[in-house]
């Protein structure tokens, strides 16, 4: 049985020039690391992880970035997007 076309209502743009749109995770920072980690095709290419320190100062880096994005939301860590509603 086919599924029925999906038509969300809003769409979140990552890493856009212009974010409108600020997500407080500061409680699931390890796991977003953890996910991310699970993608062993991209520790080379993406985290430049060739080895455990290297994985280890990846994940010291996306802390401090996720650090800086939330700090002027008034959050431990955010992820940053741009909002589009009007679709």
């Amino acid at each position: 049985m086919p599924l029925a076309p999906h038509r969300p209502a809003s769409l979140l743009l990552w890493e856009a020039d212009t974010a409108n749109h600020v997500e407080d995770i500061g409680a699931y920072i390890d796991t977003k690391l953890d996910a991310l980690e699970a993608h062993a095709s991209q520790f080379e290419s993406t985290m430049k992880a060739t080895s455990d320190d290297a994985l280890q100062k990846f994940r010291e880096r996306m802390k401090v970035r996720l650090g800086k994005l939330g700090e002027p939301h008034g959050y431990n860590a955010a992820e940053v997007f741009h909002l589009m509603s009007d679709l």
